[in-house]
């Protein structure tokens, strides 16, 4: 990758920043090497060298971990397009379709940890309720992680295509009960 690619591991691990001073890590090292990660995913490079430390670590962290598979880093540059091509369509829509889904989109960082708080150990349990666990696991992150962002995504791929989406005819898809498929 680069010169930094050793420091970026180190945050990747989750190794803390006194760490990584204290073996000889330059603050700017850091920034720098925070910055050249995310560089190309920014339009506004002010804003990704204002925020590079203070708010962007956990997001160099993700990008780190896409990265990792070709084909969900493929997907996320893909999403990410989408959503510059509805900025550039419709730049108040788009900005505005973001503000109306992020109730929903915090509501399922929410939901995210209960799930998790609420997962019991898997291997004290029988085939029958195995399999009954596994499938509430799925429709919960589906249905409360995931789907605030897929209605989102959708709002943003309609905006692309140069429509006017509403926010409530989108918010009334159902995902696997006959309704709309995601794709329309």
């Amino acid at each position: 990758m680069s010169k930094y690619e050793g420091i970026l591991s180190a945050v990747k691990q989750g190794i803390p920043f006194f760490q990584m001073i204290s073996s000889g890590i330059k603050p700017d090292e850091i920034k720098t090497a925070i910055i050249e990660l995310l560089d190309k995913y920014f339009e506004n490079k002010e804003i990704l060298k204002k925020y590079a430390v203070e708010k962007l670590v956990p997001e160099s962290i993700n990008l780190m971990r896409l990265q990792e598979n070709e084909h969900t880093l493929y997907l996320f540059e893909k999403c990410l397009a989408s959503y510059r091509l509805a900025k550039q369509k419709n730049h108040k829509a788009c900005f505005e379709s973001f503000a109306l889904w992020n109730p929903q989109i915090l509501q399922s960082v929410s939901t995210f940890w209960s799930i998790l708080h609420l997962e019991v150990d898997k291997n004290l349990l029988e085939l029958e309720e195995f399999v009954q666990e596994c499938f509430r696991n799925i429709g919960g992150a589906i249905e409360g992680v995931m789907k605030p962002r897929i209605k989102l995504h959708l709002h943003q791929v309609r905006i692309a295509d140069g429509e006017e989406p509403i926010f409530e005819e989108i918010n009334l898809l159902d995902l696997g009960k006959g309704g709309c498929p995601i794709a329309c």
